[in-house]
């Protein structure tokens, strides 16, 4: 009606497939379609290879192009290259290619690091006081525009297009193992944990009893050898995906936890802080792990969460790509504490 010169030509079209005026249609929100192309597609995104897709793990995120057509999906790992942000300032918003005039608040994410088509990106809420917006932001830091993240968030609307919110981590590089900055400055964070939504790329090695390392839903990780109304002896640990430390020459790890339930005697040596280099899978005595002394404890009698301060790494795992951190649980069938985690943070 508007266009009768569009009669004929060809139009590519991201939305969602849903029912319109009773048939199968192409949806996004209120009727409208999120983006589109008229003729040919924008030909400056990368697509990704057949068979080469990701799945949203930390091993193998999604693409940005995939990251728009799984929206929905919580807990995500996507990977991209910052190449801006969306100028809230201005009316109406506008896409911004450049650190120029950037705010704090949200970043574009494209598969190019020269991407300069809206319809290729996806912008990224970064809240505020978060690991991420501090990391990130080019406001701060615009020296990253053009640098390839890995971020794990929400996959909803953001801006009413496909978006990614809520973010819990982020890992510099293609994966969300660790990756780590070519040069940091002092005080960078290298990788993050918040353990809000999921244990994210941590996992849970049981060496001994029925009980596990799980995500609690108030937003911490959490281990108890606490089950069926009493202790029962457990050996578990909490294990953190590769941390690229091979551009540093001194890092420490910082985290929040709390302990309760337990003896109090067993508080510094139940609950213990290890890093080894050589660890791949499986059970953690196929690797040589080396204790790091936990800085700060909490008094082990409530569930008030303490800072473990800044918890020096040892100089012989400078310098390494494959760093792991390890959180190691102990309990006996005559006692058993909870212990939880949250924020971790390695710089």
């Amino acid at each position: 009606n508007t266009h009768p010169e569009n009669l004929g030509r060809l139009i590519a079209v991201v939305g969602s497939f849903e029912t319109y005026s009773g048939a199968p249609g192409v949806l996004m929100y209120a009727g409208d379609v999120a983006e589109y192309w008229l003729d040919e597609p924008s030909t400056t995104g990368t697509d990704p290879e057949p068979g080469n897709e990701g799945d949203g793990t930390a091993a193998k995120p999604y693409s940005v192009a995939q990251a728009k057509l799984k929206q929905g999906e919580t807990g995500k790992w996507v990977t991209g290259y910052i190449v801006g942000f969306i100028n809230t300032s201005s009316s109406p918003y506008t896409y911004t290619y450049s650190a120029s005039g950037a705010i704090a608040s949200n970043l574009l994410l494209a598969d190019s690091p020269t991407e300069t088509a809206d319809g290729n990106c996806v912008p990224v809420q970064l809240s505020y006081g978060t690991d991420p917006r501090t990391a990130l932001n080019l406001l701060d830091n615009p020296a990253k525009l053009g640098t390839q993240v890995s971020v794990q968030g929400s996959l909803e609307a953001y801006f009413s297009v496909p978006g990614i919110k809520s973010l819990t981590a982020y890992a510099l590089g293609s994966t969300g193992t660790g990756g780590s900055d070519p040069d940091p400055e002092p005080g960078t964070t290298i990788y993050s944990e918040t353990f809000a939504i999921s244990l994210g790329g941590f996992a849970g090695v049981s060496v001994a009893g029925a009980e596990v390392w799980a995500h609690d839903s108030y937003g911490y990780a959490k281990m108890s050898g606490y089950a069926n109304s009493r202790s029962n002896a457990n050996e578990d640990w909490l294990i953190s995906p590769a941390i690229n430390l091979s551009a540093v020459s001194a890092a420490v790890v910082s985290f929040k936890h709390t302990i309760n339930k337990g003896d109090v005697a067993n508080l510094t040596t139940n609950h213990t802080l290890w890093v080894t280099t050589n660890y791949s899978s499986g059970a953690p005595s196929t690797a040589t792990w080396t204790q790091v002394p936990i800085t700060t404890y909490p008094t082990g009698a409530d569930w008030t969460f303490v800072s473990s301060g800044n918890i020096s790494l040892p100089t012989a795992v400078m310098g390494q790509s494959n760093v792991r951190l390890a959180f190691k649980y102990l309990c006996s069938d005559s006692e058993s504490a909870t212990w939880e985690i949250k924020e971790l943070v390695v710089q």
